[in-house]
């Protein structure tokens, strides 16, 4: 039937395409082809370069390189090695230059693009700080070591090749590059460790700035953005209280003059601290006005508050507080003796008791810095008189009797006294001497000769004492005082006695009212177990 006479002509026809096809495919050639560093098998029946990598897709720049060249015919098992050039844009005195290149330093690129680089110009290379000597980013070099050449070629390492549909052709630099196949295609992700596809090199001119620091001047050359920045990147100092004109946040501009007043470094000493500042100002009192220090009443500084500031200059401040305390002491109190003849001799009355008085004072105290410096007594007065204590003692002389081991004794005064003895051997004086063994009225010293103090009891006062019996005042000694008296011996007593202390008795005749002690001593004191 013609159906199948025709559908096994189309059967035969196909047949032999597929033989064909499959005859096609058998004699391809694979070639290895590498794009900055990273290869993929292709295969074709293609002989040249230029064939291959156009049957390939892939575009080519003029600053890309390839090896072997383009109209090399390649054999099967090749290789075909290709290293783009890097796309550099380049910022520059307010332009923009876009260039590829096979490049390795900055300052390659730049020479490429006609610029050139000035001391203290800055580049940057995508943004961050480099030197003109700065590598530009490469992938490895495949090419060197694909080819076994010593030494070194800048190799773009962005783009990788992949399967992908064939995309519209791509204008780099006003070049077309046109996929001519859709068997590779470059993909910038193909290959996350590859190089950048581009990068940016910008160029920062260096400006002119003349710099006044006083009466030193200066000029320098500064990339920097700002007045101050330009003066930290030359290591000029700028202090705390130093004026800049224009100030530091100024944009820099060329040919700018710059002035800078320094500020004089002073150090201050105030309420216990030390703290360094600097000042513009000419006075002391200037200083302390900025530093806000406060001089309140008599405070004052050294130097005086209208001193000129120096530069290194010290200032004390000295806090200066007055206070007025009232101190007061007591006044003590005078006892005054007060005869009472109603009151019996040796009688004692306190007819008023004595009160303390107050005295009191204003002192003026000065203070500077805490620390006490002078006191001035300013008032002083008594507040409060003291009040006498009086004691009123008895001069009635009244007459009485003591028994005694020598009898009844009539008497007008008894007293306690402190006895001692002595004989004319004791007197001090030698035998021979013509006042040996005389007292001080005369008689000669004997037993019942007795020595007194003349202000308790009066010479020639008739007295009796136990133990020893009775006698008369007729001498004094240098030791005799107050309430003692001395009594004499004869020489030739072989028992002479210390009496201690002892009651007395004074006997009649009574002692005129002008010689009786009234108020009698209170020494020797007798010690009482």
């Amino acid at each position: 039937m013609p159906w199948a006479r025709l559908s096994q002509r189309a059967l035969l026809a196909l047949t032999c395409a597929a033989a064909l096809a499959g005859g096609y495919v058998v004699t391809q050639k694979r070639i290895e082809i590498s794009i900055d560093g990273f290869s993929r098998p292709f295969y074709t029946h293609q002989s040249s370069v230029r064939n291959i990598l156009e049957e390939a897709g892939i575009g080519l720049y003029p600053e890309d390189r390839v090896f072997p060249p383009l109209e090399t015919k390649i054999d099967g098992n090749g290789k075909i090695v290709i290293q783009r050039a890097l796309l550099v844009e380049i910022q520059a005195d307010g332009q923009t230059y876009r260039l590829r290149t096979q490049s390795k330093t900055i300052r390659e690129a730049l020479g490429q693009a006609g610029l050139t680089l000035q001391p203290h110009d800055e580049v940057s290379l995508n943004g961050a700080a480099a030197s003109s000597l700065s590598q530009l980013p490469v992938a490895a070099a495949p090419l060197e070591r694909a080819l076994g050449i010593s030494g070194s070629i800048a190799v773009r390492g962005s783009s990788a090749m992949a399967s992908a549909p064939a995309k519209e052709p791509r204008l780099w630099m006003g070049v077309s590059a046109v996929p001519l196949s859709p068997a590779l295609e470059l993909s910038p992700q193909a290959s996350p460790d590859l190089g950048p596809a581009s990068v940016t090199i910008s160029i920062k001119r260096a400006v002119p700035l003349q710099v006044h620091d006083g009466t030193a001047f200066s000029t320098i050359f500064s990339a920097a953005e700002t007045v101050g920045e330009a003066l930290e990147r030359e290591n000029i100092p700028v202090y705390l209280g130093d004026r800049v004109a224009p100030p530091l946040t100024t944009p820099l501009r060329p040919g700018m003059n710059v002035h800078i007043v320094r500020a004089k470094p002073v150090t201050i000493l105030v309420d216990d601290r030390t703290w360094k500042t600097r000042t513009q100002g000419t006075s002391i009192y200037q200083l302390l006005q900025e530093e806000r220090v406060n001089l309140v009443g008599k405070d004052y500084t050294i130097p005086a508050i209208t001193s000129t500031v120096a530069s290194n200059l010290t200032v004390r401040v000295i806090r200066v507080k007055e206070e007025v305390i009232t101190e007061q002491e007591p006044i003590p109190f005078k006892t005054v003796w007060q005869p009472d003849p109603n009151l019996e001799l040796d009688l004692r009355q306190v007819a008023q008791e004595g009160q303390k008085g107050v005295r009191k004072r204003n002192i003026h105290i000065y203070y500077e810095n805490g620390k006490e410096l002078r006191r001035v007594l300013e008032k002083e007065w008594v507040d409060k008189a003291p009040v006498n204590k009086v004691i009123a003692f008895g001069t009635k002389v009244v007459l009485k009797e003591a028994d005694t081991p020598d009898g009844k004794v009539q008497y007008w005064r008894a007293m306690r006294v402190l006895s001692t003895y002595y004989t004319a051997a004791t007197s001090g004086k030698a035998k021979d001497h013509p006042s040996y063994g005389i007292t001080r009225t005369g008689v000669r010293a004997t037993k019942g000769i007795v020595a007194v103090d003349p202000q308790v009891i009066p010479l020639h006062t008739r007295l009796y004492v136990p133990g020893y019996g009775f006698g008369v005042a007729e001498d004094t000694g240098g030791m005799i005082r107050g309430m003692h008296i001395d009594l004499a011996y004869d020489e030739w007593d072989p028992n002479p006695r210390h009496l201690g202390w002892v009651t007395i008795y004074l006997l009649p005749p009574v002692s005129p009212p002008g010689k009786i002690a009234y108020i009698l001593p209170d020494y020797p004191v007798e010690r009482r177990r």
